[in-house]
């Protein structure tokens, strides 16, 4: 396979057409930086054919779709292409859809940076079919397998008063158990004191009021409407 030669700079330097340009990782979708395991395959999207990086695109893109679950197929492991060169491509390849999908980057960003990272135009082309045909799914799998807390679907409480104790004959001291029951199934049960209590109810109530004096900010409502028109723009 054909290597490309050395390229310069305008600065006189001579560039590696073979790595990925330095210090462009905060501008791109990667930021901070790029991963290592792309720079590693950079080289192997200049020698490998469109065909071949398609076909692994399209095999990451279901390996993302299904997870962990799915097997990559055998022959794979047979064709011209090494079990080394076979690894770092189909993981560099995972880095970048994964990337895009998790911030939600816009096909034309993903195409522009990928175009300041030196990759192939053909293989960046592939890349932005793939994202615009299966991106819809691939964020539905990412927002259900992300990584979350439980959330609350039920409340209980009582109120128990301690009469007395070993020590004391008359205590009549209020105390409050809890008891949540979590969406896993799991349930929660704690007990709190009076002054416990209104202080969770105290914070409750400022949490809540702070979130409502945030989103009549005006700020918040410009930052809401760039949003919604960011969003509007991605979808198509």
């Amino acid at each position: 396979m054909s290597r490309p030669t050395a390229a310069k700079t305008t600065k006189g330097v001579s560039e590696d057409p073979t790595k990925i340009p330095a210090g462009i990782d905060a501008s791109t979708f990667f930021s901070p930086h790029i991963p290592d395991d792309i720079r590693a395959a950079f080289r192997l999207f200049q020698e490998y054919p469109v065909d071949l990086l398609a076909g692994l695109t399209k095999l990451m893109v279901k390996y993302l779709a299904i997870g962990d679950s799915f097997v990559l197929p055998s022959k794979l492991y047979s064709s011209e292409v090494s079990q080394e060169h076979l690894n770092l491509l189909m993981t560099a390849i995972y880095f970048i859809l994964k990337q895009a999908v998790r911030t939600k980057t816009k096909i034309s960003v993903v195409k522009a940076d990928l175009t300041t990272m030196r990759l192939p135009a053909a293989f960046i082309e592939v890349i932005a079919n793939e994202l615009c045909q299966a991106r819809m799914n691939l964020e539905s799998v990412a927002v259900t397998h992300r990584l979350h807390f439980a959330k609350l679907e039920k409340l209980r409480w009582r109120i128990d008063v301690i009469i007395s104790s070993g020590s004391l004959s008359r205590i009549m001291r209020p105390s409050i158990l809890m008891q949540m029951i979590l969406k896993d199934g799991s349930i929660k049960t704690f007990e709190v004191s009076v002054e416990q209590f209104n202080q969770l109810r105290y914070s409750v109530a400022k949490v809540l009021h702070d979130i409502q004096t945030v989103e009549r900010h005006p700020i918040i409502k410009l930052v809401n409407e760039f949003k919604r028109r960011d969003e509007e723009e991605y979808n198509h």
